[in-house]
Order: structure tokens, then sequence, then C-alpha cells
């Protein structure tokens, strides 16, 4: 599990494939728990990973590592 962090309040895009000109599907909150279902995948210079929310599996996509942290990270 990762949690969404570092947003300061814009939220993370989670994307329906691992590109910045993919379609935005949702945003994650800061503090918001996701499960890591796959990747990573290296594209236009992220890493991505894909991401599902355990608590509602209809949150699901891809978003850059740079706003994830395992959970439970200070």
């Amino acid at each position: 599990l990762v949690e969404v962090f570092g947003t300061e309040g814009d939220g993370l895009r989670i994307r329906q494939a691992p590109s910045l000109t993919a379609e935005v599907l949702l945003s994650g909150l800061d503090s918001e728990v996701f499960e890591v279902v796959g990747g990573p995948v290296e594209a236009d210079g992220f890493r991505w990973w894909n991401l599902q929310n355990p608590y509602d599996s209809s949150k699901m996509g891809w978003a850059v590592e740079d706003f994830l942290r395992p959970l439970g990270t200070p």
C-alpha cells in the first residue's frame, strides 16, 4: 500500500495509461491510500505505478511515483 503525499492540496492526477498525455481519470488526495497493482513503467521521464483504491475498486489508474510513499512512512 502507498499513500499520496506532497501535492499541497492539488491532488495527484491518476491517468488511464502511464503517459502525461493520457486522460486524467481522477485525483488522488493527500493521505489517500492506494494498492499498487502494476508497474513500474518508465515513460515521459517518470516512473509510473498502476494503483487501485482498496476501498473503492472503481478508483484505478496510473500515477507518477514522485507523490507516492509506502504507507506508514513519516
